[in-house]
């Protein structure tokens, strides 16, 4: 699937020579069978089937002789019927699809395992597509919405239904607000929560100082949400405390929190 195969050029030149050329489909071993290495669900390369025996080279010595080389053909027919058994029974692919032309699918990432996901927030399907044309062997052209097409096997395609579709189906309609509306309500609070740091902010860093007690138990029992802060100047740490702007600048009019703040300054 190379643009140095694939491009208009390059097929041009084979046309010019009555060449035929003939694509594999991306992602799907299957569709090329025909090699000459040994397979995996024979256990043999296709010439070991084909003539019963390895190809042996000027030095290799055969002192089998023709009953011997019989009996290895028999014997490596059966091999490769009882493998291919139990192979179809393994694959999941082999599967007549009931997907038309004309329908919406998905596509399965190529570059994620069919049996597995390196990264569980990464999509595995990409899409939609619509199915184009039907070939034989089920596999299907599809396009997506911006015109591109690809030649892809059944087993990388799931039937895709649209949110629309399946709530006419509930006699529902859908809604035109966003998935997740932001509300004015919502936004000010937001404000309100994260705002710059300053002597009367909401954040401020409460710690405990060698020298001066500990501060007062409605201080101590403020919600703390985040980590630790440590100082070498100060014998313990408090993590980050959250206070809203009255309780702070309740706080903050007290003599004895004025006197905590100057130390630490």
């Amino acid at each position: 699937k190379a643009a140095c195969f694939t491009s208009e050029k390059f097929k041009t030149y084979l046309e010019s020579l009555g060449i035929q050329l003939e694509l594999n489909i991306a992602y799907q071993p299957e569709c090329n069978g025909l090699r000459s290495r040994r397979s995996v669900t024979t256990g043999s390369s296709p010439s070991e089937l084909m003539f019963g025996r390895k190809l042996r080279l000027w030095k290799d010595n055969d002192e089998e002789g023709i009953p011997g080389q019989v009996a290895r053909m028999i014997e490596l027919g059966n091999i490769a019927g009882v493998r291919r058994t139990k192979e179809k029974k393994k694959i999941s692919n082999e599967y007549t699809s009931n997907l038309k032309a004309g329908e919406t699918v998905l596509l399965l990432n190529g570059v994620l395992r069919k049996k597995g996901i390196r990264n569980k927030m990464l999509p595995r399907y990409e899409g939609p597509y619509k199915i184009i044309e039907q070939e034989k062997n089920n596999v299907f052209i599809i396009e997506s919405k911006i015109g591109n097409r690809q030649t892809v096997h059944a087993s990388r395609l799931i039937r895709y239904f649209s949110r629309a579709a399946v709530l006419n189906s509930l006699g529902r309609e859908e809604s035109k607000e966003e998935i997740h509306p932001l509300n004015n309500s919502t936004l000010q609070s937001v404000e309100h929560h994260y705002q710059g740091i300053s002597p009367f902010g909401v954040l401020e860093f409460f710690l405990y100082s060698k020298s001066l007690n500990k501060l007062s138990d409605k201080m101590r029992n403020a919600s703390r949400e985040n980590p630790l802060v440590l100082d070498n100047n100060l014998s313990d740490a408090l993590p980050l405390k959250r206070c809203s702007h009255s309780a702070l600048e309740k706080y903050l009019m007290s003599l004895e929190t004025w006197k905590v703040l100057n130390s630490l300054v």
